[in-house]
């Protein structure tokens, strides 16, 4: 595993972790007022150069670990300390809804080298933006 160090890594993993709450909770939020049966999935959805066809067993290996990871951070202590009383159970969703669930996410999040490279633009972007030394001397 390959842990962030830099700033701009930090704050790319925060954003993509800030979207895919985002949709998680956008998708439990239809489940508890029953309207996630209107969400299908894109039969022309492509998956994202780099990631895996989005295949009945990926879908639901994908679901299985989404429910257990939310069930252990909900029950664990850090779950009680915000509340958390109940399980996602996003199993609890019809083949088609978990579908658009997995390809909504897939659309979101990147891969590692995608990270770094927008890591880096963010970082040269940073530098480009950055007022140099020499600047402010010739402003004085």
């Amino acid at each position: 595993m390959n842990f962030t160090t830099t700033p701009e890594e930090r704050e790319v993993a925060q954003d993509q972790i800030a979207t895919v709450f985002g949709i998680l909770e956008d998708w439990f939020q239809a489940i508890e007022d029953e309207t996630a049966h209107h969400r299908l999935p894109d039969p022309t959805f492509q998956s994202p150069l780099g990631r895996p066809e989005v295949t009945e067993s990926l879908v639901e290996e994908f679901i299985k670990e989404l429910d257990r990871e939310i069930d252990t951070d909900a029950f664990g202590s850090q779950g009680r300390s915000y509340g958390a009383d109940a399980s996602s159970e996003f199993h609890r969703l019809d083949y088609p809804q978990r579908q658009a669930l997995v390809q909504e996410i897939m659309l979101v999040v990147l891969s590692p080298e995608e990270m770094a490279k927008r890591a880096e633009e963010l970082r040269a972007r940073r530098a480009a933006e950055a007022p140099t030394e020499d600047a402010g001397a010739l402003s004085a």
